[in-house]
């Protein structure tokens, strides 16, 4: 049950994916810890908090394509970004 939990990080591709993660408001003083202790590592926070792990099977029911997860770099992904939204023609 997700109220067993401080936050919900997804995992796409083997790797925790923190951006993307929901997190309770008590999980700040421990992320605030871990930078104060010089951690510069998202992913740290997985191991800090009391956090439920989403697998990318499970991530995909919603988001088949993982299109949620798609990253914009450079300006050929910019537009790819915009293609996939549907604003210029693909």
């Amino acid at each position: 049950m997700i109220a067993d939990f401080d936050a919900v990080i997804p995992e796409v591709g083997g790797k925790l994916q923190p951006l993307h993660a929901v997190y309770r408001k008590q999980c700040a003083r421990k992320i605030e810890s871990l930078a104060v202790g010089g951690e510069k590592r998202l992913t740290a926070i997985a191991a800090a908090v009391n956090a439920r792990k989403v697998d990318e099977d499970e991530v995909r029911k919603i988001d088949p394509q993982l299109l949620s997860f798609f990253n914009v770099n450079t300006p050929e992904d910019y537009r790819r970004a915009l293609e996939i939204a549907g604003l210029i023609p693909g």
